[in-house]
């Protein structure tokens, strides 16, 4: 019984620190639409949440995840392939807000925010190595590649993939599309 007790003050503790951080970044950020910020990200943490509720915190799949955070946007086109990945609560939550972040990310610039944009999603888990490959193919090319911009969502994305996953995180942005790669060391739940 104490340790049930010790896991689920563990878990609250953890999730209370990244909306801590979440809360703290996004008035840093600024803007007229800071409560609506908030609000989108605590609800991203909190499908996470969810989801390794209903597997009772064992472990959920880094697809369900995908899916979850794809959801809200029913006119994506979006492929998405890869093998089942089973996460631990930590990396399930952590990977929720990075997709989240790369979706808004997307509607607010990229190929989600065009009628005929499309995202492919591609991940895998080779040598305790989880890669994910995100590109963007935008219907209405760009005037510009090159550099992406540091806004929160992208700075949130560093912060958690250096910090919280002890991985790296690669980016190009170009006239037809924006692509993303992410390798962390898989952590077994």
């Amino acid at each position: 019984e104490d340790m049930v007790v010790r896991e689920v003050d563990h878990r609250a503790r953890n999730a209370m620190m990244v909306a801590q951080s979440i809360v703290n970044l996004t008035f840093a950020e600024g803007g007229e639409d800071v409560a609506d910020k908030i609000r989108e990200r605590l609800a991203a943490l909190g499908r996470a949440q969810s989801l390794l509720s209903k597997e009772r915190w064992s472990s959920v799949d880094f697809a369900a995840i995908l899916n979850q955070e794809l959801a809200p946007f029913p006119t994506l086109k979006a492929t998405c392939t890869g093998p089942s990945v089973p996460l631990g609560p930590g990396m399930a939550q952590t990977l929720s807000l990075i997709i989240h972040e790369l979706a808004t990310n997307s509607v607010k610039y990229g190929a989600m925010g065009q009628t005929d944009g499309q995202v492919f999603v591609v991940w895998d888990l080779l040598d305790n190595l989880f890669t994910m490959n995100w590109s963007e193919q935008v219907s209405v090319p760009r005037s510009q590649s090159g550099t992406v911009g540091t806004g929160f969502g992208t700075t949130l994305i560093d912060r958690v993939v250096r910090s919280q996953l002890r991985g790296q995180l690669e980016r190009h942005l170009s006239t037809t599309g924006f692509a993303c790669r992410l390798e962390v060391p898989f952590i077994p739940f």
